[in-house]
């Protein structure tokens, strides 16, 4: 009897220990701050893959950067607070030799805004990611002492 009750108990332990790894994987591939992976295809068939931020902390606005080899293409960021039904606003995006560059405006801790880029080069226009847009929280600041071992802690 107490050798069957000492095995439910590992069997318990060992079945805990494998969901609590499993949520783990599950969250770190698919929460909601892991950058989301878009891609742009052009016309002539160039395929270009970028990770867009979901997350930001910090008291700046959050820098975008996109690698687009070709110099003939440029990049516009519309965005807009999250959830409201707010206008558009646009920013254009700044070459930098490979990199296109621009800055999300920094909102409040907890505050939201949606995005999506609008690609053009040489008269056509291709919008990334397609049907949808990107949302990023803000975080604000995170003392040292907090982030530290709270991110050692996910890298294991």
């Amino acid at each position: 009897m107490k050798n069957n009750t000492i095995l439910k108990w590992i069997l318990v332990w060992v079945l805990a220990i494998l969901l609590t790894g499993a949520a783990t994987v599950y969250q770190s591939l698919n929460g909601p701050t892991k950058p989301k992976r878009v891609d742009l295809s052009m016309n002539d068939g160039q395929i270009y893959r970028f990770r867009l931020p979901r997350s930001h902390g910090g008291s700046s606005n959050c820098p975008i950067k996109i690698t687009v080899s070709d110099t003939l293409t440029g990049a516009d960021i519309f965005y807009r607070k999250f959830p409201a039904n707010e206008a558009w606003q646009q920013l254009s995006m700044i070459r930098k030799g490979d990199t296109l560059t621009a800055g999300l405006p920094v909102q409040p801790p907890a505050g939201k805004l949606e995005y999506y880029f609008r690609f053009h080069r040489e008269g056509m226009e291709y919008r990334v990611p397609d049907m949808e847009q990107v949302v990023i929280r803000f975080r604000g600041d995170v003392p040292a002492g907090i982030i530290i071992p709270h991110a050692s802690w996910q890298h294991l």
